[in-house]
């Protein structure tokens, strides 16, 4: 539970106190006497804070030797107390008593109800201090109180061993309200004040308090005065664990909110939650509650705010007779404007009592009063996950389509709703692995068009709903769905669908159709070959991987077999205009062959180690008319995709070294994290994305960031945005919040 800890400071201000302190005059007995322990302030709660020493101007600091200093206000914060409840700690206590006091008894009473469940330890501070040192103090408190305090003029006065002050205990039965400490052998040294610690204070409470109840401890006899040592609740309030994320717009849900009861009765005909941190949205729907014990929820009402501060109210009335101690739940508080990783306190009382607030009064300068607050509970709010992540891997597809969907064709938006005339579909299941559609990136990027994916017998709901935004509205030329593989990727079932879905959203003009383009060969490997020609060598962009070497056509080379490499090169694919071609490892399919040649292919960059493409494959290339070949490859996947992406930052013309790179490596850039293994589905989807705002796609294991990875957004962190600097693709069990925060650190 979080409490405020402001305390409710009494007595002399500092102004006027250290007016007295300049003039470094000793004060005289009866003064020390009178504002010391006058029977109004010689009791104060132990704060839960030292205080500082200050000077004369109210600077704090060490002031040793500089004349008489004090200290300021310590905070302290008043305990909960259960109501019913037995041996709970409350807060400890302390006594000032002057010198001049002499014997005599120290009497402690606690309002009715509250007992004292056994003797406290009480012990006396045999330092003499100088009264007008505790003049000079406006709520002196905390462990500074136990040092001596200079005086000018004169040094610390201490008692002698034989004048030594005791204090014994007595008259404490078990249920006792009321306990007595006998004082004896205080000097009667008129300038000296002690200090008597009452510690490890429990009480008991009876169950019969129904109304939030404060415990002021009376002192009487010698001295006298009254303070805090806690309250009782006759109710508790919790949220359900875990912080809540605000969405960008500082809209959130609650969790649950409980207040339960410590007694029967407490919660009376109705209750209202205070809440801050937010605006209550009072629109549908309305939070709902239930309730425990026998008692009925008769309304719940979310109030016009009040304030200032402003604040919102949630009232729940209750009827019925409860007949055991209850509990009421309130469901579905919505809020919007709350600010990111901010805290929301929902507090709770019942209009007929409201909260506790303090009836101490009357301490000057040495009583410490905690601070008294509504019972609440704290909610923290966390800044939503930087994810791209729908329910399944189709609607993670759909939600990165919807991203790339803007009023005109820009890098940021590389497709228009009702302008867009393609659209690329793709087996997402498992056991493809994505092998059909390992080459559509370049393909997506010369038609300008997102990729979707499919099962190869059904077309998901979320792919449904993609391919109408899409095209809704559409009024020009044909349209073009590609169908990267043969029928066991993509049903000729499923295409008609599509067909159909696309023809009745569109506003074709007579003559006008959608066409089906299948991009397969027997192969994936012919498939890779398939969508490199049909998107033709006009998208071919011209690259020199050296300063010196000449600007030549360009495609990667990469592992059909395992597919962790052409899906990290997916973004490049799509920025520069290079082609995944595909191979087994240990040979050149003829297709593959073919599209190297009649795309005038002459530069290819191989992509992984010879475990993934041989030498001999690579050496196979010179009889294809390719000149000029280079390898990317780290120790594994994850290190692989680091290293496409630090060539690719590279400068076009480096100042120092001889390797050109891509010139990515510019402000304003965002790097998508995907799974490198089980995340095919959301590495694929994003490469069209990705592509046509030069950014990177880096792979990692579900729940650890490569040292590669970590390196490479380390170096580069000065080129990612600040607003998004990433996204991770897919939901926890693809990319974990561990990984997620990894990125983070590196960035910072």
């Amino acid at each position: 539970m979080k409490r405020g800890n402001t305390a409710l400071k009494r007595g002399l201000g500092l102004a006027s106190v250290f007016a007295l302190a300049i003039a470094g005059a000793v004060v005289a007995a009866p003064a020390a006497s009178a504002a010391a322990g006058d029977g109004t302030d010689a009791i104060r709660a132990t704060p839960t804070a030292d205080a500082n020493y200050v000077n004369a101007q109210g600077v704090a600091g060490d002031f040793s030797g500089a004349g008489v200093y004090g200290a300021s206000a310590a905070t302290g914060t008043a305990k909960v107390l259960t109501a019913g409840a037995n041996q709970q700690l409350a807060n400890d206590f302390q006594v000032l008593v002057p010198a001049n006091t002499g014997a005599g008894n120290l009497v402690v009473t606690l309002p009715a109800g509250i007992t004292f469940a056994a003797p406290p330890v009480v012990t006396v501070d045999t330092t003499e201090r100088v009264a007008s040192s505790f003049n000079s103090s406006a709520g002196f408190a905390g462990n500074n109180a136990h040092l001596a305090q200079a005086v000018t003029g004169g040094a610390a006065i201490s008692a002698t061993a034989a004048s030594q002050p005791t204090v014994s205990t007595t008259g404490l039965a078990p249920v006792a309200g009321v306990i007595t400490s006998t004082l004896s052998g205080v000097p009667t040294t008129p300038a000296g004040v002690y200090l008597v610690s009452y510690q490890h204070v429990l009480l008991n409470v009876d169950p019969s308090i129904v109304v939030p109840t404060e415990v002021v401890a009376t002192l009487s006899g010698a001295v006298s005065g009254k303070t805090t040592l806690g309250y009782v609740s006759p109710l508790t309030i919790a949220a359900a664990s875990g912080a809540v994320e605000a969405d960008a717009s500082g809209n959130v849900t609650l969790p649950n909110i409980t207040v339960s009861e410590n007694v029967t009765g407490a919660l009376g005909a109705s209750v209202v939650l205070t809440i801050t941190g937010g605006t209550v949205v009072t629109a549908a729907p309305v939070p709902t509650a239930t309730v425990t014990g026998g008692a009925t929820v008769t309304s719940v009402t979310p109030d016009n705010p009040v304030g200032p501060p402003v604040t919102h109210t949630v009232t729940v009335a209750l009827g019925g007779t409860a007949a055991t101690p209850g509990a009421l739940t309130v469901s579905g508080i919505k809020l919007t404007g709350v600010a990111k990783n901010a805290d929301i306190t929902v507090s709770v009382k019942t209009p007929a009592t409201g909260k506790v607030v303090s009836t101490t009064t009357g301490p000057t300068g040495f009583s410490q009063v905690p601070s008294l607050a509504d019972l609440s509970t704290t909610i923290t709010t966390a800044a939503p996950e930087p994810r791209i992540a729908g329910a399944n891997r189709y609607e993670t597809a759909a939600d990165i389509a919807a991203l790339g969907t803007g009023a005109a064709v820009t890098a940021a938006t590389p497709w228009k709703v009702g302008t867009t005339n393609a659209v690329v579909i793709a087996n997402g299941e498992t056991f493809k692995q994505g092998v059909d559609a390992l080459a559509a990136n370049y393909l997506a990027a010369a038609e300008h068009a997102p990729i979707l994916l499919t099962t190869a017998n059904s077309l998901p709901t979320a792919t449904q709903t993609a391919l109408i935004k899409l095209f809704k509205g559409y009024a020009g030329g044909d349209i073009n769905v590609y169908v990267m593989g043969k029928a066991d990727s993509v049903s000729a079932a499923v295409q008609a669908q599509i067909k159909s879905i696309v023809t009745s959203t569109a506003a074709l003009p007579t003559g006008k159709v959608v066409n089906i383009v299948p991009v397969a060969g027997d192969n994936r490997y012919q498939t890779s070959a398939s969508a490199a020609t049909t998107a033709g060598a006009s998208s071919l962009q011209l690259h020199s991987l050296t300063l010196t070497g000449t600007w030549q056509r360009t495609a990667f080379l990469a592992s059909g077999i395992v597919n962790a490499d052409a899906l990290a090169a997916g973004s490049v694919a799509v920025g520069a205009g290079i082609p995944v071609l595909l191979t087994n490892g240990t040979a050149l399919d003829q297709k593959v062959q073919d599209a190297i040649k009649n795309l005038g292919i002459t530069q290819v960059i191989v992509l992984g180690a010879t475990d993934r493409v041989s030498a001999a494959v690579v050496d196979s290339l010179k009889d294809l008319g390719v000149t000029s070949t280079t390898r990317i490859a780290g120790a594994n996947r994850y290190e692989t995709s680091a290293a496409l992406y630090t060539w690719a930052f590279n400068p076009v013309t480096p100042t120092t070294g001889s390797d050109r790179g891509l010139g990515w490596g510019v402000a304003g850039r965002t790097a998508y994290v995907a799974n490198g293994t089980q995340g095919f589905p959301d590495a694929l989807s994003v490469g069209p994305l990705a592509g046509s705002q030069s950014n990177p796609i880096l792979t990692t294991a579900v729940d650890k960031l490569s040292t590669g990875v970590t390196k490479f957004l380390t170096d580069n962190k000065a080129d990612f945005t600040a607003a998004d600097p990433f996204f991770a693709l897919g939901q926890s069990d693809r990319i974990s919040s561990a990984v997620i925060t990894a990125v983070q650190d590196a960035l910072k």
